[in-house]
Parts: structure tokens; C-alpha cells; sequence
């Protein structure tokens, strides 16, 4: 235990990913072709993520980013601020949960205190490495749906499910029957 009462972090030799929400790409192709990340070992860079804009009511929501351009889809974080009252956000680019982070987030995430909701956020480390080394992001326009939101959770779910073979015929049959049932269509 350390002075915090938390366990000390394991120490990883390797960058860590993470994906915190779901998403769909249209196919693994355009995956490769966006390069979500230029990440190397030797550019400095102690972490990279996604932003993409929102509509200002919906900031609250997601971590908000005051960033500085590097080129035209890439931006260096100057701070991040987890779940903002619209007010109080930098911008209405949102920190959408896609990372790669170097080991370093772990002692960043062992000197935070809970942040939104009472729990230890990723942003708010993510706001400690931004003070102390080079932060990238990248501008996220490829579609997404965000599983926090009903309405997206479902949409995500029902276009999976239209994309499996050995469901989507039953879903599509069912999704006509909805809408013929409520008179939608």
C-alpha cells in the first residue's frame, strides 16, 4: 500500500489501449485507412486519443478538451475537464474513449482523487499527463454510437444484429413488423 491506501500500479513495459465505448465502422478496412492512431515509441508522446464535436447541451456527458492544433485532424490537449457543465467546458469537443496510452497513466491515475460520480476518471489522469508531457489527439468524423445513450445503445445493438447473418433476417422481419404494427412506415 502506498500513502494514498491504494495498492502501488504494476508497472507495464508496453502501451495500453482502450476502448471505452461502442462503436461501428462501416468495415475493418476503413478502420485501418483512418489510422486511429500514428503512435510511436519514439515521437515523446505519453498519450493519444479521440475527440470529436457535440452539441453544447451534450457536452456534460463526456470529458471536454481545450486543444491546440497540430495539422489539420490532429490537436495537442492543453487540458480536459470530465463531464463539464456546459458553461464551464473549454469546447464541445469531446473526449470520446479511444486511447493509447503509455505506462505512465498508471502513476497518473494513482494521484488523482474521484472525480465525476464519486470514481477515479481516466480523463482526469489523462488531465495529470497533459501538464507534465505531450498529449495528441485526433479528430474523430467517422460515425459512432455512444452505449451510454439509450436510443444509441439500441440503434448499436439493432445494426450489429442487422449484420450477422444468423440474425439478420429475424431482426429485419422484426423491425417490419414493428413498424407496419404501429403504422410507421
Amino acid at each position: 500500500m502506498n500513502d494514498t491506501g491504494r495498492k502501488p500500479p504494476t508497472t507495464y513495459p508496453d502501451p495500453v489501449m482502450t476502448v471505452a465505448e461502442l462503436e461501428r465502422f462501416l468495415n475493418d478496412a476503413e478502420l485501418d485507412a483512418i489510422g486511429v492512431f500514428d503512435y510511436s515509441d519514439e515521437d515523446g508522446t505519453e498519450a493519444a486519443g479521440m475527440a470529436g464535436k457535440v452539441e453544447p447541451d451534450e457536452i456534460s456527458a463526456y470529458g471536454s478538451a481545450d486543444v491546440e492544433p497540430v495539422d489539420e485532424d490532429v490537436f495537442r490537449l492543453r487540458s480536459v475537464v470530465e463531464k463539464p457543465k456546459p458553461e464551464d467546458a473549454p469546447s464541445n469537443l469531446a473526449v470520446i474513449g479511444r486511447y493509447v496510452l503509455r505506462p505512465s497513466i498508471f502513476d497518473a491515475l494513482e494521484r488523482i482523487e474521484p472525480g465525476s460520480g464519486g470514481e477515479l476518471q481516466l480523463t482526469d489522469a489523462i488531465g495529470v499527463l497533459v501538464r507534465e508531457e505531450t498529449v495528441l489527439g485526433r479528430r474523430f468524423v467517422h460515425g459512432r454510437y455512444d452505449a451510454g445513450m439509450k436510443v444509441d445503445f439500441l440503434r448499436a445493438n439493432l445494426e450489429l444484429a442487422l449484420d450477422r447473418p444468423d440474425l439478420a433476417a429475424d431482426v429485419e422481419a422484426m423491425l417490419r413488423e414493428v413498424v407496419r404494427k404501429r403504422g410507421l412506415g
